[in-house]
Order: structure tokens, then C-alpha cells, then sequence
């Protein structure tokens, strides 16, 4: 035999091997699964967006109030306001919540995370006057963990 088909022999009952059908052998299926856990920072928060507020008649438009948490225990919204306003409601929405005579409101209160953007306003009662130096101070208070 001459040394070139001598190399070529291996080669062709390799491919003669192949070509006559061995039968595959089953292989078992493997799956597997990727677990990502990641831990974001809490966030909440609260805000109206006008800069400053419009009195129209016996009400206080606070432009659109922005509301954003994302802790999965939920926040509450709490609204600082000037103590002795009798009869006044804080409406976001179609929510409407009474005002405490102490000054100090909890408005929201949710067991879940939020994103929503609603009108804002305080509707006075009746006949009532602001005080001279009217103030307000927003909250939000997330209920978990803060990370």
C-alpha cells in the first residue's frame, strides 16, 4: 500500500462508520434554573406639583399631587397642615379625606406598592379663613424594611 492511502483508511472507515447509521444513544434531558434575587433601595415619595398653590373660592388647588412607592409592605401619606382647620377635606381623585383638627392627617394608607398622579386640593368648610401663614408639609412613610 502507498503511504497515501495508508493515511486515508482511518479517514474512510470513520466516515463508513458514519455513513452505515450507529444508533444514536438517548441522552437525558437536563434542566436547570438561574435564581436572581436583588435588593433595590425603598422609595417614597410625595409631592404636588405646583409650585404654589391657587385659592379658587373656599378651596386650595394644590396642582397634581405625585405619589411613588415602591415598598412591598406598602407607605402611608401623611399631611401636615395648620392646626384648627374645622371642617376641611383633603380630595385627591375621587378620594376625599377629612382634615384633623390637630394639623396632622394620615391621607393614605396602603398596604401595597403605588405610582399615581391625581388633582389635589383642600376644600374649606363653609365660611372658614386661612391662617395668615398658611403651610403645608407632605409625607410619605414607607411600612417594611428600608433598604
Amino acid at each position: 500500500m502507498s503511504k497515501t492511502i495508508a493515511r486515508m483508511v482511518p479517514a474512510l472507515l470513520v466516515a463508513a462508520v458514519a455513513i452505515t447509521g450507529t444508533t444514536p444513544v438517548a441522552a437525558d434531558v437536563v434542566t436547570s434554573s438561574i435564581h436572581i434575587r436583588g435588593i433595590v433601595p425603598t422609595i417614597c415619595n410625595v409631592r404636588f406639583g405646583g409650585a404654589i398653590a391657587n385659592v379658587e373660592g373656599n378651596a386650595i388647588n394644590l396642582g397634581m399631587m405625585t405619589q411613588m412607592c415602591n415598598d412591598a409592605a406598602g407607605y402611608k401619606v401623611v399631611l401636615h397642615t395648620p392646626a384648627g382647620l374645622n371642617n376641611a377635606t383633603f380630595v385627591y381623585g375621587t378620594m376625599r379625606v377629612p382634615l384633623s383638627e390637630s394639623g396632622e392627617t394620615v391621607i393614605i394608607d396602603t398596604n401595597s406598592p403605588n405610582w399615581s398622579r391625581t388633582p389635589a386640593e383642600i376644600q374649606l368648610g363653609g365660611s372658614e379663613e386661612l391662617p395668615d401663614n398658611f403651610a403645608l408639609h407632605i409625607q410619605a412613610e414607607p411600612k417594611g424594611t428600608i433598604y
